[in-house]
């Protein structure tokens, strides 16, 4: 499962140099009738919170990422439970997303997002692959978790 969350990382990150080698006269680029690309940098984590204090977003990212570390090596639950396929993937796509934001974060002190989903519950949110493969391995990390 490291292999996937390197591969997460890596879409991650070269999606976002796509976003970034274009003018800023391509945007706003509809793809789709709902889904549009946009450039924004967020300084701080999800939704902006935080985008007034960057260096506390950078300690809160490499905070979150020790967890999801600890929770993708192990093959068992701390029960000593083993772990479906599912969580195992679950945590891949989490640590890749982790991985891929805390890069960019680190590297340009903003993590790009780009995509904008024009449904009511998203409207006023712009995301990027990272943050899809966080909120899908959360999902699947509860979904799959054995009571």
């Amino acid at each position: 499962m490291i292999g996937s969350s390197l591969l997460v990382c890596f879409l991650d990150l070269l999606s976002k140099e796509k976003v970034k080698e274009k003018p800023n006269s391509a945007f706003p680029q509809r793809l789709t009738k709902r889904i549009t690309l946009r450039r924004a940098q967020n300084p701080g984590v999800f939704g902006g919170f935080l985008k007034e204090r960057p260096q506390m977003a950078k300690l809160l990212s490499l905070i979150c990422l020790i967890p999801a570390v600890c929770l993708l090596l192990p093959k068992k639950w701390p029960s000593g439970e083993e772990k479906s396929r599912g969580a195992r993937l679950g945590h891949a796509l989490l640590l890749g997303g982790a991985l891929g934001n805390g890069i960019d974060r680190a590297k340009n002190g903003f993590v790009a997002d780009f995509l904008h989903v024009d449904v009511p519950v998203l409207r006023r949110l712009i995301f990027n692959l990272a943050d899809v493969c966080i909120f899908l391995g959360a999902l699947l990390t509860a979904l799959f978790r054995r009571r």
